[in-house]
């Protein structure tokens, strides 16, 4: 009788045991949950008040160009013998300007090469600069030109239906966005490599008073030569930026767009191509 209570004795303990461990591993598991939750919730705020930055500048961007000569005249320090004070202005060729923080690049759009209307010229001299030789800028060229012309009769070196994967290519139409030239190029990894310089709608021609320095030596201008004004000793911008603003606290979030200017007091700007960029 004795042994069957002490054998009765050690069974519950066994249980009490058991259930002791089923509870510890159930709390280990509630508490591994509550602190993925916490990091999670963290993360989040972190992501908002990132992004919430990120709209402060553009607004705080926005009321500056529109409250000051910059549309009109650009990035110059006076005016009728007054000081102009505008931080955001003060380079349009992607140079950084660290406000607190974020950082933002301005980028005046005739300063890059144009895709339409299209610059030839330049556009070749920024292929020559990935190393793209004499062979396949011609290649390139006769793609572009089959991506968009309206028939099906292929150039020399180019490429109609049929010739790529997509049954639905080439466009056979203007390019509308810059993403398009993945396909002509038939290389994301050049195209990746030329993408910062590269501009829908710009112009025929660059101004070199806007291109980046990175782009100097590829389109032949010197340092010089880019800081030389027009006669009238004024280089006006061309009412069109392509800005950056980067987020430089905790997360790394940057928002792209264009700012345009308007051709009236009752939309002096305009916002396109808004992109929000997580790294």
């Amino acid at each position: 009788m004795l042994s069957r209570v002490k054998a009765n004795q050690g069974v519950a303990l066994i249980v009490v045991l058991m259930i002791t461990a089923v509870m510890a591993v159930i709390m280990l598991y509630m508490s591994g949950q509550g602190q993925n939750s916490a990091r999670l919730a963290g993360m989040v705020k972190q992501n908002t008040d990132a992004y919430l930055r990120l709209e402060s500048a553009q607004a705080e961007m926005i009321y500056s160009y529109m409250t000051s000569n910059f549309s009109i005249l650009g990035p110059r320090s006076d005016y009728l013998g007054k000081p102009v004070n505008n931080d955001f202005t003060k380079n349009l060729t992607s140079g950084v300007k660290k406000r607190g923080d974020y950082s933002v690049t301005v980028q005046d759009i005739s300063g890059l090469v144009s895709i339409v209307p299209f610059n030839k010229k330049d556009f070749n001299r920024l292929l020559a600069l990935q190393g793209v030789g004499e062979t396949e800028l011609l290649k390139i060229q006769d793609r572009l030109d089959d991506w968009q012309d309206q028939d099906n009769f292929r150039h020399l070196e180019g490429a109609e239906k049929g010739d790529y994967a997509q049954p639905e290519l080439p466009k056979n139409g203007i390019i509308q966005t810059t993403k398009e030239l993945i396909y002509v190029l038939d290389n994301e990894a050049l195209y990746e490599q030329i993408k910062p310089y590269i501009t829908m709608y710009g112009g025929d021609y660059i101004v070199r008073q806007f291109v980046p320095k990175s782009l100097y030596s590829a389109l032949g201008i010197s340092e010089q030569s880019a800081q030389t004004t027009s006669e009238d000793g004024v280089t006006y911008p061309s009412g069109r930026f392509l800005i950056k603003i980067s987020s430089n606290k905790n997360i790394s979030i940057t928002k792209k767009f264009i700012l345009l200017r308007g051709q009236d007091s009752f939309r002096p700007y305009s916002i396109t191509d808004e992109e929000l960029i997580f790294r």
